[in-house]
């Protein structure tokens, strides 16, 4: 039975800071470096005419043992998925904000882009 504790605390201490993924490939390329530039589109703002869309993305938390995820974390992860899919851009689509009596972490949605240079 300790076994069992402990090995259910240990699941909820390791998922419990880390904001959840979620991400739909529509057309996959290859993986740009980690230091590749990756163009941040804000809600409602327009994708260029030639941007080949790629996928979609959501990032948000995991449960409510999360501690505060903040904005900037949120969004880095969304750069790095969307380097994962090949983009070099990335459009918010919708963004929660964290409430006090539901989530602690921001919610972002958005589209994940390629634009030929």
């Amino acid at each position: 039975m300790k076994k069992l504790f402990i090995f259910i605390g240990s699941i909820v201490f390791f998922s419990a800071c880390y904001p959840s993924k979620y991400v739909s490939v529509l057309s996959r390329r290859t993986a740009l470096p980690p230091d590749a530039m990756v163009r941040i589109v804000g809600i409602g703002q327009t994708v260029p005419d030639k941007a080949l869309l790629l996928g979609q993305i959501i990032i948000g938390e995991t449960n409510n043992f999360n501690q505060y995820c903040i904005y900037e974390e949120a969004v880095q992860e969304a750069v790095k998925e969307t380097r994962n899919l090949g983009g070099n851009l990335f459009q918010i689509t919708d963004h929660d904000v964290p409430t006090k009596n539901w989530s602690h972490c921001h919610l972002i949605k958005g589209d994940v882009y390629f634009i030929e240079n």
